[in-house]
């Protein structure tokens, strides 16, 4: 039986509207993904760290709720989970973030899931880019793709001017090129290449690597699915205070999709219009669910 292993940060975010905490959520969109997953009855583990303290028991918890596998998760005892305070205005706008974190000495030694061929590989943002944690992570990256696995990759990087680019892009190019399908935003291409968005994006920056680009555009909002025969899109709604949920919900969407349209490996590499159409459809609406779903989780 198919399954699905998403690898990504375990993380808290407090957030602040007008310097008043008001609430509190695990972050990470790859997390917020699979947990959506889970919820919706999909056979899902999470790969990841969190220490063995109360903000570790919080995230492992929300994932165990949401019937999320965790067995894969490391609980290292000489750290602390990271936490982001996310500072926002009266219309839940950000204005700034602050984040403290403190990982374990030793690099993501976490127990290997069981990978099996067309199984999905769902994995990204910062946290896969980190010197700490990136060459273990990206062996069982190569593993799943050596086993046949379907491998998505989300950046997920946005517009992050703290990001040393000229030191991670390498590996965000490795990562890259391990996929079989890349979900973006425009403003992770931005971030990465300089220019976001279209099929001169997909041409230029993606297809050398991956076939198979998904690209959420909020300002123009529109999500597009490139590959190298055609483009199909869908329209979206979003409005900038929720566009990291409706990320993480799109994500989800494009997995499920994968699932529920039963998409193997061999179809992925030659993927035909109609199924990029589904695809596309599937994740706009499961990122406009998790927006409306008080959880922020497609329900």
């Amino acid at each position: 039986m198919r399954k699905i292993i998403a690898i990504g940060e375990c993380a808290l975010d407090v957030l602040f509207r007008n310097d008043c905490p008001w609430l509190s959520v695990p972050g990470a969109s790859i997390l917020n993904a699979a947990a959506s997953l889970g919820k919706h009855g999909r056979d899902i583990s999470f790969v990841g760290e969190a220490a063995a303290d109360h903000v570790g028991d919080t995230v492992v918890d929300f994932l165990t709720r949401n019937n999320v596998g965790t067995h894969s998760i490391d609980r290292f005892t000489d750290g602390v989970t990271p936490v982001t305070l996310i500072f926002t205005d009266d219309h839940d706008c950000e204005r700034h973030r602050v984040r403290y974190e403190r990982y374990s000495t030793q690099s993501f030694g976490v127990v290997w899931p069981r990978i099996d061929a067309d199984d999905v590989i769902v994995f990204g943002g910062l946290y896969a880019l980190e010197e700490r944690v990136h060459s273990r992570l990206f062996d069982i990256v190569k593993y799943a793709h050596e086993r046949k696995a379907v491998i998505v990759y989300a950046p997920d990087m946005g517009v992050n001017p703290a990001v040393n680019l000229t030191h991670v892009k390498p590996a965000i190019l490795e990562n890259l090129e391990m996929a079989d399908i890349v979900v973006t935003s425009d403003s992770d291409l931005r971030t990465i290449f300089g220019e976001g968005g279209g099929r001169k994006s997909y041409n230029r920056d993606i297809s050398f690597y991956c076939f198979n680009h998904i690209n959420i555009d909020f300002e123009d909002a529109t999500v597009t699915f490139y590959n190298r025969k055609k483009a199909e899109s869908a329209a979206i709604m979003c409005s900038n205070e929720v566009r990291k949920v409706w990320f993480a919900g799109a994500v989800a969407g494009v997995v499920d999709a994968l699932f529920k349209d039963e998409i193997l490996k061999e179809q992925v590499a030659d993927m035909e219009p109609e199924m990029m159409k589904k695809i596309v459809e599937h994740a706009a609406s499961w990122g406009s669910k998790a927006v409306e779903s008080t959880d922020r989780l497609v329900p």
